[in-house]
C-alpha cells in the first residue's frame, strides 16, 4: 500500500512546508528557489526558509550556477538517517525519563485517543512481553484501523514469541484475519452470546477497555485485583466458547 508522501514526510519530522518543498524539488530535479516556489505553491520567503531547513537536515544540496543558487534533492536514503537519528534520541532519552517517572501504588487509569493513542497501547503490549488475552475487538485493528502497522506489530510479536488467546465474534471474514499467525489460540462465540464490550488483558496487572470508532479510545487500568478478576472471567468464557463454537488453533 502506498503511503501518502506528504503525510509520511511530516511524520519523519519535516514541517508541512518543508515536505511540500521537498516533493516539489523531487519533481523538478534541480531548480532555483523561485521555480521551486511556483511548483510548490509556497510563498518565496517560506520556500527559502524551508530550503534552509532541508539543507540542514541533509536532504537537499545546492550549487552556484551562473551566479544563481540552484537546489537538488539529495539521495533518498538520507531519509533513513532521520529515522535512525530519532531512534537514537529515543533510546537515550527513555532511561533519563524513567528516572523521573513517579511510581503509583493505587490503580492507575490512562486514556488514549485516536490511532496514535492506540499504537501506544499496542506498543505497551509488546513491551510487557507477557501472554495477551483479547476479548473481542482486536481484529478490528488489523482489518480497519491500524492495518499495515498491525501486521508489522504481529511480526514483532511472533519474533518475541508472545502468546495470544483471543475470544472473537463468529462472523465471516474475522477468522481469516489471523489465519497463519503463530503463538495464537482463538475461539469464536456465537453472535447471540457476544458482548459489545471489548477488553484486553496483558502483563500482570493491566486491563484495557477499547472503544472502536472513527476516533478509537482505549482506557488502560493498572490494577492487580481487577486484572485477576477479569482473567478469571476470561477463563470461564473460554471454556464456554469451547462448548458453543469450534476451536480455532493457529500455530
Amino acid at each position: 500500500m502506498d503511503l501518502d508522501a506528504l503525510g509520511g514526510l511530516v511524520k519523519l519530522g519535516l514541517s508541512e512546508k518543508e515536505a511540500n518543498t521537498y516533493l516539489a524539488l523531487l519533481r523538478l530535479g534541480e531548480a532555483g528557489a523561485s521555480h521551486i516556489s511556483k511548483e510548490s505553491g509556497i510563498h518565496p520567503r517560506s520556500t527559502y526558509d524551508s530550503l534552509e531547513g532541508l539543507v540542514s537536515k541533509g536532504l537537499v544540496t545546492f550549487a552556484e550556477k551562473k551566479g544563481s543558487r540552484v537546489f537538488a534533492a539529495f539521495g533518498l536514503e538520507t531519509l533513513m538517517g532521520l529515522v535512525e537519528e530519532r531512534r537514537h534520541v529515543v533510546e537515550n532519552l527513555i532511561p533519563t525519563l524513567e528516572k523521573q517517572l513517579k511510581t503509583h501504588d493505587e490503580p492507575l487509569v490512562r486514556v488514549f485517543r485516536g490511532i496514535d493513542g492506540m499504537r501506544s497501547v499496542w506498543e505497551d503490549l509488546l513491551k510487557e512481553a507477557k501472554p495477551i488475552y483479547f476479548y473481542g475487538g482486536a481484529m478490528q485493528g488489523f482489518r480497519f484501523h491500524l492495518k499495515d502497522y498491525a501486521q508489522r506489530w504481529n511480526q514483532r510479536r511472533e519474533k518475541l514469541k508472545i502468546p495470544v488467546r483471543l475470544i472473537y465474534i463468529d462472523q465471516p471474514g474475522v477468522k481469516n484475519t489471523f489465519k497463519g499467525f503463530k503463538y495464537w489460540n482463538a475461539k469464536p462465540l456465537p453472535e447471540k452470546l457476544y458482548s459489545s464490550v471489548v477488553w484486553w488483558l496483558y502483563g500482570q496487572d493491566k486491563m484495557v477497555l477499547v472503544f472502536w470508532g472513527e476516533s478509537p479510545v482505549a482506557i488502560l487500568v493498572k490494577s492487580l485485583e481487577l486484572a485477576k478478576s477479569y482473567r478469571n472471567f476470561f477463563e470461564i468464557v473460554w471454556r464456554a466458547a469451547g462448548k458453543t463454537g469450534k476451536k480455532q488453533k493457529i500455530v
